[in-house]
């Protein structure tokens, strides 16, 4: 162990004496049993929290999931769902559910149209590729509004609308005044031909004056509420209300406004006048904007979040505990990391509380909790990892081996420490003088 020194007032006889006496056998020091407490302390709060449950009277702990791992976050909103139910797993937590929140957690669209777009447009491909035209254009038609409302909100979603609408015009099969309609949006969009429809299908469908032959009827567009931006065909029409003049077919109307977007498709016929009314909704909580920004910025940057950062977010979505979900470029290996907010008076910065693989997420998630409650009956911050770490350049070059070697070393100083206390015959004193 180390020198342990001691000042005496005494005349010198040599400079230094080393004295050798037996070592009365005795209990470990203050500093050992520290060690061996935190060591206990962390072995235990895995049970702890999953002892614990659901307290009665005590709402679950809300965990908001941060998607960090490379990639388009639509594409992996289906692996996102598993994660949720293994943090609803652990008693006394409950991932943040709501859709818009959700999705700016990854990063993704948080509007609703955006993420119906998305879905139909998926479900289109899907089954155009397995040659259920039946099921592909029922899906093409859903993904134009969807995205016909994303445009009047100001989206750049020209290809995504090339591909649903070259979807819904390969299946058109002999209805031939629904393919020349289809034929007429996709020219209003600049793909003559669209990629992806047979060359002889677009052939069919020649460029024609569609008002040549037809009496335009006055179609009245109002919007709930009033105000708001006005598409038709996906080309603007004005501010609501507001009055066009329409050839006989098929079309589509979107609006825009703060309180959201709607879109319908029209279908006029004859010469009466028709009238359309859109209610406006689904404007994302303006929340939910913010941490998509701040987590689009970490996905997209060359820094990971800094604990103040983390906090901020927390505060944000109302909750106490993060979940970081990141994945190294090279290997693909999933980690996830929990950070929790401490209570006021603390400083407002969130901690690093545990670590692990994603088969891990449910004993670092139950670790958190208990960290999260012992800090709110007072008590001292005893996860072994609880120092916020540095920001590094990348995510990808994380030494999470790091974290085990720490602990590794911690629990070989203890070792190392009480075995030297409670072993051995003799114990040596080295007394320095002035």
């Amino acid at each position: 162990m180390p020198w342990l020194r001691q000042r005496v007032a005494m005349t010198p006889v040599v400079p230094h004496r080393t004295v050798a006496r037996p070592a009365a056998r005795r209990a470990p020091s203050r500093g050992a049993a520290t060690v061996a407490a935190v060591a206990a302390a962390i072995a235990a709060m895995t049970a702890d929290a999953r002892a614990q449950g659901a307290a009665a009277g005590t709402a679950p702990l809300p965990v908001a999931i941060i998607d960090l791992r490379p990639g388009d976050p639509a594409a992996l909103r289906e692996t996102r769902a598993p994660l949720a139910d293994a943090v609803a797993a652990v008693p006394g937590t409950s991932p943040i559910r709501d859709p818009a929140l959700a999705a700016a957690l990854a990063g993704d669209a948080v509007d609703a149209a955006a993420r119906q777009a998305a879905a139909a447009l998926d479900r289109a491909r899907t089954a155009f590729g397995a040659l259920d035209c039946a099921a592909a254009a029922a899906a093409a038609d859903r993904a134009v509004l969807a995205l016909a409302a994303r445009q009047a909100a100001g989206d750049d979603v020209r290809a995504e609308l090339i591909q649903a609408y070259s979807y819904a015009l390969s299946c058109a099969g002999d209805d031939d005044a629904r393919g020349h309609a289809l034929a007429a949006r996709l020219r209003g969009l600049g793909a003559d031909p669209p990629p992806g429809v047979p060359a002889h299908v677009w052939a069919r469908y020649p460029q024609v004056d569609a008002t040549s032959n037809n009496f335009a009827v006055p179609v009245s567009i109002a919007t709930a509420p009033a105000g708001a931006t006005v598409y038709v065909d996906h080309v603007v029409a004005g501010a609501s209300p507001v009055t066009v003049y329409l050839p006989e077919g098929e079309h589509v109307v979107a609006a825009a406004g703060p309180a959201g977007t709607a879109a319908t498709a029209l279908t006029v016929r004859g010469r009466a006048p028709m009238e359309v009314s859109l209610s406006l909704a689904g404007a994302p909580p303006p929340r939910a904007l913010a941490v998509r920004d701040w987590v689009a910025a970490w996905r997209t940057g060359d820094r990971e979040p800094t604990p103040r950062e983390l906090h901020q977010l927390l505060d944000a979505v109302g909750a106490r505990i993060a979940v970081l979900v990141t994945a190294a470029p090279a290997t693909g290996v999933v980690r996830v990391e929990a950070w929790a907010a401490p209570p006021p008076p603390a400083r407002p910065v969130a901690v690093l509380v545990g670590g692990g693989t994603i088969d891990q997420i449910r004993d670092v998630v139950a670790v958190a909790r208990a960290q999260v409650l012992a800090w709110d009956r007072g008590g001292p911050t005893v996860a072994a990892a609880a120092q916020p770490r540095p920001a590094t350049d990348r995510r990808a070059a994380k030494a999470w081996w790091m974290y085990a070697a720490i602990g590794g070393a911690v629990a070989v100083a203890a070792a190392v420490i009480v075995g030297s206390q409670l072993s051995g015959d003799t114990q040596v004193v080295r007394i320095v003088y002035p």
